[in-house]
């Protein structure tokens, strides 16, 4: 199964009742919803327990009883149930619940932006069905578009390898000015942290994303290749990324047994990318522990900073590394308050720093070198103190306590 990415929009919360422009049907009218309703958003901007979104499924379901052609009813009723599921452990019977909703969709509001929107990657679609789900979409898209509109089409272009519309639609995701401008600095600095012409493997929206705006959309470091892990279960999309790089076949899949067995023949399909092409692989350190298999075996996986690069052949100096790297990045935000209205990955990302440049903060305390020392370390204080969310300024303050004390 491809794992789909972006599942994002802004919210829009006001006293009262809710006041929403339906998605999609062009009309710029705006109904009014309970106040207890909210635009269920994705994890990339805030984030709430299951019976939050089991109650916001509730409320919107009710909506679309009441009048079963309301888009945006709709919309919100089958993401704030995805995420649901998402967050309740051995939920029973995921995809027939997400199917029942489908087919109601497909009987009260077919050939809409929503019903196709809702349908790619539905469960049980095939790559195909889902293909044509997404194009439907995208063709039917509103001019006015969300975060949600933006984040989950820009991946899906991607995904099929569109050469058409993906040029422009990155740079308009840019303009809208839309994406989180913290994220994409902090992507930034990790593309300033890597060779000309590297290879950068993520596994999600906040991880890739931003570089493919940065890359598309700005035209800044155009030289590497941003990869996203998750698409590489998905075999045309291999055949696809090797033919345009001119490196000949995929390698064989071999009879798989275990999920394991499934994520080393991934990283061998990726591995071979950068050993065909003569490029520097890099990963991010916020991917699954699963995508780190084939390099941790090897022991061929340095942390760098804020990148992993992936060196099997010759070993790396993880300390001169972060002390080069360290200079080249601009982390003059880090003396700002974070925004208000900032995304939870906005907090997640400043409270992650402390998960950066460690050993070379510990290697400065070992030698008793205290002006480094404070330099370091004080990067790694504004980056918790910037934080207003509690839960997250807690665990970098631990974070960072812990590695203090080693």
């Amino acid at each position: 199964m491809i794992r789909a990415l972006g599942i994002v929009v802004m919210m829009l919360v006001m006293t009262g009742s809710a006041v929403m422009a339906a998605p999609g049907d062009g009309s710029g009218k705006k109904k009014t919803y309970p106040a207890d309703l909210s635009q269920i958003v994705g994890i990339v901007v805030e984030e709430h327990e299951a019976e939050w979104y089991h109650q916001q499924y509730e409320g919107w379901r009710k909506q679309t009883l009441q009048d079963p052609k309301d888009e945006l009813a709709w919309m919100n009723c089958y993401r704030a149930k995805g995420y649901e599921i998402m967050y309740t452990p051995d939920y029973p019977s995921a995809d027939s619940v997400k199917s029942v909703l489908l087919e109601e969709m497909k009987r009260c509001i077919p050939g809409t932006y929503t019903y196709y929107a809702c349908s790619y990657m539905g469960p049980g679609m095939g790559q195909q069905e889902s293909y044509d789900a997404g194009w439907n979409a995208f063709r039917l898209m509103p001019k006015k578009k969300t975060f949600y509109d933006y984040d989950t089409w820009l991946c899906f272009l991607k995904l099929v390898g569109d050469k058409q519309h993906y040029p422009a639609f990155a740079k308009e995701y840019v303009k809208s000015g839309i994406y989180s401008k913290e994220l994409i600095t902090f992507s930034m600095n990790e593309l300033d942290c890597m060779e000309e012409g590297g290879i950068y493997v993520g596994n999600g929206d906040v991880t890739v994303i931003p570089k493919w705006l940065i890359q598309d959309g700005l035209g800044k470091h155009r030289d590497k290749l941003v990869l996203t892990y998750s698409f590489f279960f998905n075999d045309g999309y291999c055949q696809q990324l090797y033919d345009e790089l001119g490196i000949g076949e995929v390698p064989p899949m071999p009879e798989l047994e275990y999920y394991e067995d499934y994520d080393i023949y991934i990283q061998k399909v990726i591995n071979e990318v950068a050993v065909r092409t003569g490029r520097k692989l890099y990963m991010s350190k916020f991917n699954a522990s699963n995508c780190y298999l084939t390099w941790d075996k090897q022991d061929a996986l340095y942390d760098i900073g804020l990148l992993y690069v992936c060196s099997p052949d010759a070993p790396v100096d993880i300390i001169e590394e972060q002390k080069r790297l360290l200079e080249k990045c601009d982390l003059r935000y880090l003396g700002k308050p974070i925004r208000k209205d900032a995304w939870i990955a906005d907090t997640r990302m400043s409270s992650a720093m402390t998960q950066c440049f460690w050993q070379l903060m510990l290697e400065y305390k070992g030698n008793g070198d205290t002006a480094n020392y404070n330099k370091v370390h004080g990067m790694m204080e504004k980056a918790v103190n910037r934080i207003s969310d509690e839960k997250w300024k807690d665990f970098g303050k631990s974070s960072l306590e812990e590695y203090v004390d080693r």
